[in-house]
């Protein structure tokens, strides 16, 4: 008998998966806030040839006028690079393929889990189902065609649900 959970009744709707979205976007870009401000604090920083060029001539300030260097632009590729493979791994591997949830899912309590057996899809399979998001989201067009499937789906499942055979349920714990 299949796992109660995996019922087309219990899926997640939209309404909760794109809240669940929204709150994961904030809680995600904040978390690159923190460390991108000290890490481009701490390049500015670091003494430079011409600090009297960088003085606002009417306070005697010291403003942002300094131009890119190798070492800015080596910590900024750093700190994107370092931020993907952060998001690609303990994102959707640990959180959505390990564990079926995100803070926003948790939240709105709602999972994503394998659409055969009600458990987590693995960390392969979330990955993959993110690597699927990405030529999605480069095109609002994209966007919106992966969000109208999930409406107009039996299963409720977007394209990459689909791919990865995985779906979206309302998770009563």
């Amino acid at each position: 008998m299949p796992d109660p959970i995996l019922h087309r009744s219990n899926r997640a709707t939209f309404g909760p998966r794109a809240g669940a979205s929204i709150i994961d976007s904030v809680v995600f870009f904040v978390s690159l806030i923190v460390p991108g401000a000290v890490l481009f604090s701490l390049d500015g920083a670091l003494p430079r040839e011409d600090v009297q060029s960088c003085l606002d001539a009417s306070t005697g300030q010291r403003v942002l006028c300094q131009p890119l260097t190798g070492a800015s632009v080596a910590v900024i590729a750093l700190t994107v690079v370092s931020f993907a493979v952060a998001y690609l791994f303990l994102w959707s591997g640990e959180l959505i393929g390990r564990r079926g949830v995100t803070p926003g899912r948790r939240l709105l309590r709602i999972r994503v889990v394998d659409i055969a057996t009600a458990q987590p899809i693995g960390v392969w399979r979330g990955i993959g189902r993110y690597l699927i998001q990405i030529p999605l989201g480069f095109c609002f067009i994209g966007s919106l065609v992966d969000i109208f499937w999930m409406m107009r789906d039996a299963d409720s499942q977007t394209i990459h649900d689909k791919v990865v055979g995985s779906v979206v349920v309302r998770d009563p714990r």
